[in-house]
């Protein structure tokens, strides 16, 4: 998740007015700052998905695993890190160099990969939609995560009365800042709205009042850093890690989640 962006941030002057508030995915961040400076092209992250200084990822991570030649896993990617709850991070093919189906809401699957001996292991994919990597900590026994066990795990984040009306260049749509489980289906992060969001493509903009009311004039209160709880959460029957903890892929942590906004 994003630290959000306003005319003040480096290179984004374009936005003028305009903010893209904290607790967006990159992708959508990216989108909205496009929205708001269509006559230049401002890219939030490089080609390997990542940014900043210190140097860190948010998404693809294309750079860093490459296609596996283990027998019966050919095409599978290899590993690119692991999560503090021990389970390991892969690039987003898995056998056959395809993109999997499978995916839980925590970003994960069971099966085997390249390095795990032919065992059948819980493990998390790099995926093109958010969030991306690690949305919750899951494991063989809670496989599959649902959404709603995701959202469980963030109660003060994962509310729908938190939603924000975001804007891209494909339309307008409601958005739930700093809650990392999406539906698979249709990559919303609301519970009250049914359908593609209407700020992605092939989305619709809904008549719920979300056409107006876009964060423009003045920075969003979720743009503060929070000051909730920094302990990561597992799905019960998982392995939960200590506070305090480092993220091995990105060494920050962020609202009771496996990642950081940055």
């Amino acid at each position: 998740m994003e630290m959000g962006f306003s005319s003040r941030t480096p290179g984004m002057s374009c936005l003028g007015s305009n903010v893209v508030p904290a607790g967006i995915d990159t992708k959508q961040a990216e989108h909205m700052v496009a929205a708001f400076c269509s006559s230049q092209t401002i890219s939030v992250l490089d080609s390997c998905g990542g940014h900043a200084v210190p140097y860190h990822y948010h998404e693809s991570m294309s750079c860093l695993y490459s296609a596996s030649n283990a027998t019966g896993l050919a095409g599978h990617s290899t590993r690119v890190g692991t999560a503090l709850d021990g389970n390991g991070i892969y690039g987003k093919n898995v056998e056959g160099g395809v993109e999997p189906a499978d995916l839980d809401a925590c970003g994960g699957r069971v099966g085997a990969t390249p390095d795990s001996n032919g065992a059948s292991v819980y493990y998390y994919v790099t995926s093109n939609a958010a969030p991306f990597t690690v949305g919750c900590f899951g494991s063989v026994a809670t496989y599959p995560v649902s959404v709603a066990q995701c959202r469980a795990l963030y109660p003060r984040g994962c509310l729908d009365s938190r939603k924000l009306c975001i804007k891209t260049a494909h339309g307008s749509g409601w958005y739930v800042p700093d809650c990392p489980c999406y539906d698979g289906a249709t990559q919303s992060n609301v519970l009250s709205v049914a359908g593609v969001p209407g700020f992605l493509a092939g989305g619709t903009d809904l008549s719920d009042g979300c056409t107006t009311s876009i964060i423009t004039s003045k920075r969003s209160k979720t743009s503060k850093k929070s000051k909730t709880s920094k302990k990561m959460k597992a799905v019960k029957g998982g392995k939960r890690n200590k506070a305090g903890n480092r993220n091995k892929m990105q060494g920050q942590r962020g609202l009771n989640s496996p990642f950081a906004r940055t």
